[in-house]
């Protein structure tokens, strides 16, 4: 069982290889996210991004940000 995931292992690491730097830009967009805090005018709006940046929505609150996240299947990540 041991060659067997070692084997998984180096096809894996074999494929990851191959991949053009465009491909890796990609790898997860479709899986993470993240939510920026912005002020303007006195007022605080939040902004849930895609994994590569791209906005997806700006709310009102944190919590808004992060319920659209899980409602389109996203995890949320920590930027720090």
């Amino acid at each position: 069982m041991k060659n067997n995931n070692n084997a998984d292992t180096q096809l894996v690491s074999a494929a990851l290889k191959k991949l053009s730097a465009q491909d890796f830009l990609g790898f997860g967009l479709q899986d993470f996210a993240y939510i920026r805090a912005m002020s303007s005018d006195g007022a605080d709006t939040y902004t849930l991004y895609a994994a590569n940046g791209t906005p997806i929505s700006d709310v009102i609150n944190a919590q808004e940000a992060l319920a659209l996240a899980f409602q389109h299947d996203l995890e949320v990540i920590s930027c720090h």
